[in-house]
């Protein structure tokens, strides 16, 4: 990270805002939201605060929800896994509280707003009011039934999951809308818990020739697009959904309309579109959010350009620049981030952010179907690229394996060489194993040695 000297008119600024500020005020830090980019922030903000022996600032976590979920298991839990593995992909709040963290509350933030001389207030649907220097928006985005609504309880979560995996049991058309990573992981395991068999098909809904969008390289997009065509049970229609609410999931009969004219009788209706959700409490401060609901942020230092003080992680237009949203990139805004809500505090120049991934501009995989089939992109990737083609798969089982996830797989939790990877691992055809280390087990189990040693 280097010192960004452009940014210290706004510095400047918020210090002066600072002086006006309540002592109790000046010192807390509000982190909205407690999933993968609120998890992470904790945890780099927990630590810059002891690496700078830092004492007598106050951390907030606001979560709408009381439990978590894995965003990379999702459609596995949602099908082939089954209740299983959702219970290993999810766990309560409670688990992953980091140490360090003053406090922790369960409410849905309604709305945050900017205080006369600096500062912010944020206030909760249940009623509650927080002041504070410093908020951090990690409230990340939305899909229907794929990710947890807002607000959402684990036990009604639960429900809706298992309510999901009966519709698609019992289904004989499945239509799936979106060709994004999510929209094909999500197409990958639906088929393979369908009756393919006995006629089930599942639709994928592409609005091109070809699959996932051009920031990916075009043999790529290709390989994955054949992959997916040539798989029983997958149709592959180049159209667009035009119903009024084709952001609304349907588990019971429903006609899809598609641009074309053509009509498909789906039994199950899933949209796999991303929601961001920042600028629904954020609407009381002008120019804090894009049209998308994302936070527009300085991407060199992840503050909010309408609002000193304002930081995103996981949610900010710097993710638009970036081009994905993955555990690497999460990791490094949240690193980023954590510096400069201190710098802020203390009346230092921002640290200037560097992508995770600097080396592209797009997902580095995509998995259709978990244990089936994962494709690593290693087009527009540079001699990153050029290597990873030829070492994708060795050593055994992955070279991404512990040191990406803390899984002893890839970064799918599965290798990338089952069937039709690339490099080595298509010239040894490795079988994966299933993963023995989830995020959540990780977290869980550093938070565990951390309590241990405080």
């Amino acid at each position: 990270c280097r010192n960004v000297t452009s940014l210290r008119v706004l510095s400047q600024t918020s210090q002066s805002q600072k002086g006006n500020m309540a002592a109790s005020q000046t010192k807390t830090v509000v982190i909205i939201g407690h999933s993968s980019s609120g998890v992470h922030t904790c945890q780099k903000l927990v630590q810059e605060m002891k690496k700078q022996q830092i004492e007598d600032v106050r951390t907030i976590v606001i979560d709408s929800r009381d439990f978590f979920e894995v965003d990379g298991f999702s459609t596995y839990s949602l099908t082939v896994g089954g209740e299983a593995a959702y219970e290993m992909h999810s766990c309560t709040q409670e688990e992953l509280k980091v140490p360090g963290i003053t406090e922790y509350k369960h409410d849905t933030v309604a709305s945050v707003t900017a205080l006369d001389g600096g500062g912010f207030s944020v206030a909760t649907a249940g009623g509650d009011t927080v002041q504070a220097a410093v908020v951090v928006c990690a409230t990340g985005f939305s899909i229907p039934l794929l990710k947890p609504s807002v607000g959402a309880v684990w036990a009604e979560r639960k429900t809706e999951v298992a309510e999901v995996r009966r519709a698609l049991r019992r289904a004989k058309s499945v239509v799936i809308a979106g060709s994004g990573n999510a929209g094909i992981d999500m197409a990958g395991d639906v088929r393979q818990f369908v009756d393919v068999a006995g006629g089930c098909r599942v639709h994928l809904i592409v609005s091109g020739e070809l699959v996932l969008n051009d920031s990916f390289g075009e043999g790529d997009r290709k390989m994955l697009t054949e992959k997916i065509r040539q798989s029983p049970g997958m149709v592959l229609h180049h159209d667009r959904v035009v119903d009024e609410d084709h952001n609304s999931p349907s588990l019971t009969p429903r006609t899809i309309a598609l641009k074309s004219g053509a009509k498909i009788e789906a039994d199950v209706y899933l949209p796999v579109f991303a929601t961001f959700h920042a600028g629904n409490y954020l609407s009381e401060i002008e120019g804090a959010s894009a049209h998308n609901g994302m936070v527009n942020v300085d991407p060199k230092s992840l503050q909010c350009t309408a609002a000193a003080g304002l930081f995103a992680v996981g949610c900010g237009t710097v993710v638009t620049d970036e081009g994905a949203i993955d555990f690497m990139r999460i990791e490094r805004q949240a690193k980023t981030v954590a510096a400069n809500v201190l710098n802020f505090l203390s009346g230092h120049p921002m640290v200037e952010h560097t992508s995770g991934v600097s080396f592209t501009k797009h997902d580095l995989y995509s998995v259709f179907g978990h244990g089936h089939y994962a494709q690593l992109h290693t087009d527009n990737c540079g001699w990153q690229g050029i290597c990873a083609r030829f070492f994708c798969g060795f050593p055994f089982p992955c070279l991404c394996g512990c040191w990406l996830c803390g899984c002893n797989e890839g970064p799918c939790g599965y290798t990338c060489c089952r069937p039709g990877g690339k490099g080595l691992g298509k010239i040894f055809g490795v079988a994966s194993k299933k993963p023995d280390q989830t995020p959540v087990m990780k977290w869980r189990a550093q938070n565990a040695a951390n309590k241990k040693k405080t």
